[in-house]
């Protein structure tokens, strides 16, 4: 019950940074957008994607530190969660070190003779690379730090400091129209400014409150295989993610020409977004996952996995069915008009992400087991697969629209195969019992809740009221009866004991 509440509040504390996060970055985005111009917010974002190329391996890196400090924790050994996080920091400024070398030739080379820089603005696109080079620095150093401070749990610090970032970036706007110099060298400076802000937060934060985060570099080579073979596994499963979300775009680009990929273009904000909302229940619970394996606590890992993919579910619907039912509308209200196969794309993505948050806690528990060699085979497999199926439906099949079916369909085959990895390496863990507490209840939930969004969709006229109607309804609907069918007497007993110490509902 005790980590239940500490998931609960962690997830509640994500979920608050990460819509102030969302709605401070849309409103960033348009009036940076408007005070840069056009030209040099395009050449901010250009010259700052050569190293977004370089920084695909930190993915992996974030991954594995993360697991090998909750592993630690959940053993119980200070010393080694020492040891482990000085191994995660060298291999980060290691890092760091090699993306400033690639940075400084490769990526100088790129911005300065194959970016198609606008005339007169090649000195400022230098002096905003470099910016761009440090901040990445900055960042990638951070990792472990933040991976310390999550696998601690200690969630409400995560978001304080995220949601500051937030706030520090919401200065930048005030500062731009201040300083009467070349916007976009401003603008860089500003954002490496921040980035360096919130990385000695994180450090001083770690360092103070956590004897064990003291660094020593650490000689024995021996000691930095587990991590690396972990991050080296990991980075071809999540390459080959990456090569299935790309190579759909070229696909799509190939059949069907850009206009066909600005509404998958718009698909992907559109359901980022609402995915960062839902997944910040698979944050929150990922730590006590691996910790629970790593004490050995079989029963209670089983029972977090259950729960986080009920949840995560649940609370996903909650965002999910309004937009499912008003694709159209909201796309209408949110950029007038739209390209041709946007509402379909959005909505068949919307469905199949449904799998993406169940694999979540399975991931969580594979990654426990350090054991990701064939996870990440059987997902190369499957997802290149998966290319070439969408290959052959768009092919035959005159819609763009078979593409995104085909590669929610290889989710569900990946879905299942991870369940059965999970169950091989983890053999205690009762597959049966997971499938029939996760998802009959919570699919009931969703049809009813669905059904009474339809209703008000079918009853109103088009109209921001009726999109209000079918938001709240269909909210309501899943909370209540998420609150009788989903939660068990204790919780229920708890949340009436909070609503009558705070709004004197219920009697005692």
């Amino acid at each position: 019950m005790e980590e239940s509440s500490k998931i609960s509040r962690n997830t509640a504390m994500l979920y608050i940074r990460t819509i102030i996060t969302i709605l401070v970055s849309l409103y960033t985005t348009r009036i940076i957008l408007k005070t840069l111009g056009e030209e040099n917010y395009g050449t901010y974002n250009v010259v700052g994607s050569i190293i977004i190329m370089f920084t695909f391996i930190n993915t992996s890196m974030s991954a594995a530190t993360s697991r090998f400090l909750a592993f630690e924790l959940g053993k119980g050994k200070s010393g080694k969660f020492n040891e482990t996080f000085n191994i995660a920091l060298t291999i980060h400024i290691f890092i760091a070190i090699i993306i400033l070398i690639l940075g400084e030739t490769i990526g100088l080379w790129l911005v300065n003779h194959k970016l198609v820089i606008p005339e007169g603005r090649l000195f400022a696109a230098n002096i905003v690379y470099q910016f761009t080079v440090i901040s990445t620095m900055f960042t990638i150093v951070q990792v472990p730090f933040t991976a310390c401070i999550i696998a601690h749990e200690k969630m409400n610090v995560y978001a304080y400091f995220e949601i500051i970032k937030v706030g520090l970036n919401l200065s930048i706007l005030y500062l731009l129209l201040i300083f009467n110099y070349d916007r976009l060298i401003v603008y860089g400076m500003l954002a490496l400014c921040v980035y360096m802000c919130v990385f000695f937060l994180y450090y001083l934060y770690c360092v103070k409150k956590f004897d064990e985060c003291r660094y020593k570099f650490i000689f024995d080579k021996e000691k930095y295989k587990p991590i690396l073979s972990f991050s080296v596994w990991d980075l071809f499963g999540n390459m080959s993610v990456m090569a299935k979300i790309q190579g759909n775009n070229i696909l799509i680009n190939l059949f069907y020409g850009v206009t066909v990929n600005a509404a998958s273009g718009i698909t992907n904000s559109v359901t980022s977004g609402v995915n960062a909302l839902s997944n910040s229940l698979g944050l929150a619970s990922r730590p006590q996952i691996i910790k629970s394996y790593a004490s050995n606590d079989i029963y209670t890992m089983s029972r977090l996995i259950s729960n986080v993919a009920r949840y995560s579910l649940i609370l996903y619907s909650f965002i999910a069915i309004p937009i499912l039912i008003e694709t159209p509308y909201m796309l209408n209200l949110w950029l007038g008009d739209y390209p041709k196969y946007t509402v379909d794309f959005c909505r068949i993505t919307i469905v199949f992400v449904t799998i993406g948050l169940i694999n979540n806690p399975i991931v969580a528990a594979i990654h426990a087991t350090g054991k990701v060699i064939k996870m990440a085979y059987f997902t190369g497999i499957v997802n290149i697969a998966s290319l070439l199926i969408m290959y052959i439906g768009l092919a035959m099949v005159n819609t763009p629209i078979v593409s995104y079916i085909v590669s929610g369909i290889f989710s569900l085959i990946n879905a299942m195969v991870y369940l059965r990895l999970l169950k091989i390496q983890i053999p205690e863990f009762r597959l049966y019992d997971f499938i029939t507490n996760t998802f009959p209840k919570v699919v009931i939930i969703i049809v009813i809740s669905l059904c009474v969004g339809l209703t008000f969709h079918f009853m109103m006229k088009l109209s921001f009221l009726r999109l209000a109607f079918v938001c709240m309804f269909t909210f309501f609907s899943s909370l209540i009866l998420t609150y009788f069918f989903i939660l068990d007497k204790e919780r229920r007993s708890m949340i009436k004991q909070l609503l009558y110490s705070k709004f004197n509902i219920f009697k005692k």
